[in-house]
Protein backbone atom coordinates (compact mmCIF):
# COMPACT_ATOMS: atom_id res chain seq x y z
CA UNK A 1 0.00 0.00 0.00
CA UNK A 2 1.65 3.61 -0.98
CA UNK A 3 2.51 5.71 1.92
CA UNK A 4 -0.01 8.43 1.40
CA UNK A 5 -3.00 6.26 1.55
CA UNK A 6 -1.40 4.39 4.84
CA UNK A 7 -1.11 8.08 6.21
CA UNK A 8 -4.47 9.11 5.33
CA UNK A 9 -6.16 6.34 6.54
CA UNK A 10 -4.78 6.56 9.91
CA UNK A 11 -5.65 9.85 10.18
CA UNK A 12 -9.26 9.61 8.96
CA UNK A 13 -9.66 6.51 11.57
CA UNK A 14 -8.41 9.29 14.28
CA UNK A 15 -10.88 11.53 13.10
CA UNK A 16 -13.69 9.06 13.08
CA UNK A 17 -12.58 8.11 16.41
CA UNK A 18 -13.11 11.60 17.35
CA UNK A 19 -16.30 12.63 15.93
CA UNK A 20 -17.64 8.99 17.67
CA UNK A 21 -16.23 10.22 20.98
CA UNK A 22 -18.08 13.76 20.61
CA UNK A 23 -21.34 12.07 19.64
CA UNK A 24 -21.28 9.89 22.71
CA UNK A 25 -20.06 12.72 25.08
CA UNK A 26 -22.41 15.17 22.90
CA UNK A 27 -24.71 16.03 25.82
CA UNK A 28 -21.45 16.94 28.16
CA UNK A 29 -20.19 19.25 25.30
CA UNK A 30 -21.86 23.05 25.22
CA UNK A 31 -22.42 24.03 21.55
CA UNK A 32 -23.25 27.43 22.86
CA UNK A 33 -19.98 28.06 24.53
CA UNK A 34 -18.07 27.10 21.55
CA UNK A 35 -20.11 29.14 19.01
CA UNK A 36 -19.73 31.98 21.54
CA UNK A 37 -15.78 31.56 22.09
CA UNK A 38 -15.90 31.92 17.97
CA UNK A 39 -18.13 34.97 17.92
CA UNK A 40 -15.34 36.53 20.59
CA UNK A 41 -12.43 35.57 18.51
CA UNK A 42 -13.36 36.80 15.28
CA UNK A 43 -9.81 36.98 14.40
CA UNK A 44 -7.75 34.68 16.10
CA UNK A 45 -10.31 31.40 15.18
CA UNK A 46 -10.67 31.28 11.18
CA UNK A 47 -6.67 32.22 11.36
CA UNK A 48 -6.27 28.86 13.67
CA UNK A 49 -8.84 27.34 11.17
CA UNK A 50 -6.87 28.06 7.60
CA UNK A 51 -3.64 27.38 9.97
CA UNK A 52 -4.90 23.62 10.40
CA UNK A 53 -6.50 23.38 6.89
CA UNK A 54 -3.47 24.09 5.37
CA UNK A 55 -1.07 21.98 7.01
CA UNK A 56 -3.79 18.98 7.45
CA UNK A 57 -4.21 18.87 3.62
CA UNK A 58 -0.54 18.39 2.52
CA UNK A 59 -0.89 15.32 5.29
CA UNK A 60 -3.84 13.85 3.13
CA UNK A 61 -6.30 14.53 5.35
CA UNK A 62 -9.66 14.53 3.29
CA UNK A 63 -10.36 17.41 2.55
CA UNK A 64 -13.92 17.25 1.86
CA UNK A 65 -14.16 16.73 5.80
CA UNK A 66 -12.27 20.13 6.45
CA UNK A 67 -15.04 21.79 4.48
CA UNK A 68 -17.64 20.73 6.29
CA UNK A 69 -15.98 21.39 9.42
CA UNK A 70 -15.64 25.02 8.09
CA UNK A 71 -19.06 25.30 7.38
CA UNK A 72 -20.24 24.12 10.68
CA UNK A 73 -17.94 26.48 12.37
CA UNK A 74 -18.49 29.77 10.96
CA UNK A 75 -21.85 29.21 8.63
CA UNK A 76 -22.36 29.38 5.27
CA UNK A 77 -20.83 32.80 4.00
CA UNK A 78 -17.73 33.40 6.39
CA UNK A 79 -17.11 29.16 5.96
CA UNK A 80 -17.08 29.42 2.53
CA UNK A 81 -14.31 32.19 2.43
CA UNK A 82 -12.67 30.85 5.40
CA UNK A 83 -12.90 27.16 3.38
CA UNK A 84 -11.81 28.31 -0.18
CA UNK A 85 -8.92 30.15 1.63
CA UNK A 86 -8.05 27.64 3.30
CA UNK A 87 -8.06 24.89 0.50
CA UNK A 88 -6.16 27.25 -1.98
CA UNK A 89 -3.47 27.63 0.36
CA UNK A 90 -2.92 23.92 1.25
CA UNK A 91 -2.90 23.23 -2.47
CA UNK A 92 -0.33 25.76 -2.62
CA UNK A 93 1.61 24.15 -0.18
CA UNK A 94 1.59 21.18 -1.78
CA UNK A 95 2.67 22.28 -5.00
CA UNK A 96 5.57 24.10 -3.50
CA UNK A 97 7.01 21.10 -1.49
CA UNK A 98 6.79 19.01 -4.88
CA UNK A 99 8.30 21.60 -7.16
CA UNK A 100 11.21 22.63 -4.82
CA UNK A 101 11.88 19.87 -2.11
CA UNK A 102 10.95 16.91 -4.09
CA UNK A 103 9.85 16.62 -7.67
CA UNK A 104 12.15 13.99 -8.22
CA UNK A 105 11.05 11.21 -6.00
CA UNK A 106 7.23 12.51 -6.58
CA UNK A 107 7.23 11.75 -10.34
CA UNK A 108 8.83 8.50 -9.76
CA UNK A 109 6.61 6.74 -6.84
CA UNK A 110 3.24 8.83 -9.05
CA UNK A 111 0.45 5.86 -8.93
CA UNK A 112 0.04 4.93 -12.56
CA UNK A 113 -3.24 6.84 -13.52
CA UNK A 114 -1.26 10.42 -12.46
CA UNK A 115 1.27 9.96 -14.53
CA UNK A 116 -0.68 10.61 -17.25
CA UNK A 117 -0.50 14.99 -16.15
CA UNK A 118 2.95 15.74 -17.17
CA UNK A 119 2.35 14.51 -20.59
CA UNK A 120 -0.99 16.76 -20.77
CA UNK A 121 0.54 19.73 -18.84
CA UNK A 122 3.33 19.84 -21.40
CA UNK A 123 0.67 19.37 -24.31
CA UNK A 124 -2.38 21.47 -23.00
CA UNK A 125 -1.12 23.42 -20.25
CA UNK A 126 -3.38 24.87 -18.04
CA UNK A 127 -6.70 23.94 -20.17
CA UNK A 128 -5.62 20.53 -18.99
CA UNK A 129 -5.09 21.46 -15.05
CA UNK A 130 -8.85 23.08 -15.76
CA UNK A 131 -10.06 19.99 -16.55
CA UNK A 132 -8.00 17.80 -13.90
CA UNK A 133 -9.27 19.77 -11.44
CA UNK A 134 -12.84 19.60 -12.20
CA UNK A 135 -12.81 16.01 -11.79
CA UNK A 136 -14.50 15.72 -8.42
CA UNK A 137 -13.18 12.03 -7.07
CA UNK A 138 -9.38 13.40 -8.05
CA UNK A 139 -7.03 13.11 -4.22
CA UNK A 140 -7.09 16.55 -3.50
CA UNK A 141 -3.52 16.74 -2.08
CA UNK A 142 -1.99 14.38 -4.49
CA UNK A 143 -3.34 16.17 -7.47
CA UNK A 144 -1.28 18.65 -6.04
CA UNK A 145 1.91 17.36 -5.44
CA UNK A 146 1.82 15.69 -8.72
CA UNK A 147 0.87 18.91 -10.40
CA UNK A 148 4.42 20.48 -8.52
CA UNK A 149 6.15 18.07 -10.80
CA UNK A 150 4.98 19.29 -13.94
CA UNK A 151 5.71 22.60 -15.91
CA UNK A 152 2.77 24.37 -14.59
CA UNK A 153 3.65 27.62 -13.14
CA UNK A 154 2.68 28.84 -9.34
CA UNK A 155 0.08 31.45 -10.42
CA UNK A 156 -1.36 29.74 -12.81
CA UNK A 157 -2.42 26.95 -10.30
CA UNK A 158 -3.64 29.28 -7.52
CA UNK A 159 -6.22 30.45 -10.09
CA UNK A 160 -7.44 27.19 -11.77
CA UNK A 161 -7.67 25.75 -8.49
CA UNK A 162 -9.62 28.53 -7.07
CA UNK A 163 -11.77 28.82 -9.72
CA UNK A 164 -12.59 25.02 -9.98
CA UNK A 165 -13.25 24.24 -6.33
CA UNK A 166 -15.46 27.08 -5.85
CA UNK A 167 -18.62 25.22 -6.41
CA UNK A 168 -17.50 22.18 -4.38
CA UNK A 169 -16.39 24.86 -1.35
CA UNK A 170 -19.81 26.66 -1.65
CA UNK A 171 -21.77 23.08 -1.14
CA UNK A 172 -19.70 21.42 1.29
CA UNK A 173 -19.93 24.11 3.55
CA UNK A 174 -23.55 24.63 3.76
CA UNK A 175 -23.72 21.33 3.81
CA UNK A 176 -21.36 21.55 7.30
CA UNK A 177 -23.32 24.39 8.19
CA UNK A 178 -27.32 22.63 7.85
CA UNK A 179 -25.40 19.50 10.06
CA UNK A 180 -24.57 22.19 12.66
CA UNK A 181 -27.49 23.24 12.79
CA UNK A 182 -29.88 20.04 12.45
CA UNK A 183 -28.05 18.97 15.40
CA UNK A 184 -28.66 22.29 17.34
CA UNK A 185 -32.32 21.73 16.17
CA UNK A 186 -32.63 25.05 14.00
CA UNK A 187 -32.92 23.89 10.78
CA UNK A 188 -35.57 24.73 8.22
CA UNK A 189 -37.40 23.13 6.24
CA UNK A 190 -36.21 25.16 3.35
CA UNK A 191 -32.42 25.14 4.19
CA UNK A 192 -32.94 21.53 4.42
CA UNK A 193 -34.09 21.48 0.92
CA UNK A 194 -31.47 23.41 -0.81
CA UNK A 195 -29.26 20.28 -0.10
CA UNK A 196 -30.44 18.82 -2.58
CA UNK A 197 -29.27 20.76 -5.68
CA UNK A 198 -26.08 21.54 -4.06
CA UNK A 199 -25.63 17.64 -3.77
CA UNK A 200 -26.87 18.12 -7.43
CA UNK A 201 -24.45 20.36 -8.55
CA UNK A 202 -21.41 18.84 -7.09
CA UNK A 203 -22.14 15.53 -8.73
CA UNK A 204 -23.12 16.58 -11.85
CA UNK A 205 -21.45 20.31 -12.49
CA UNK A 206 -17.87 18.87 -13.01
CA UNK A 207 -19.47 15.93 -16.09
CA UNK A 208 -20.97 19.27 -17.56
CA UNK A 209 -18.03 21.45 -17.80
CA UNK A 210 -16.10 19.04 -19.08
CA UNK A 211 -18.50 17.76 -21.60
CA UNK A 212 -18.72 21.46 -23.03
CA UNK A 213 -14.82 21.81 -22.95
CA UNK A 214 -14.51 18.98 -25.12
CA UNK A 215 -17.46 19.85 -27.57
CA UNK A 216 -15.83 23.21 -28.02
CA UNK A 217 -12.60 21.51 -28.25
CA UNK A 218 -13.87 18.83 -31.33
Amino acid sequence: MPLYRLFRYLIVTLFFITALGLFVFRNEIDISALEAWLAAQPTIAPILFIVLYAILVPLFFPSILLALMGGALFGPLWGTLYNEISAVLGATVCFVLARYLSAGWIERNLPANLRFLKQGVDKEGGRFVLMVRLIPWMPYALLNYALGATGIRLTSLISITALCIFPRVVAYTYIGHAGHMALAGKETVGQLLLLVPLGLAVIFLPYLILKVSHNLKG
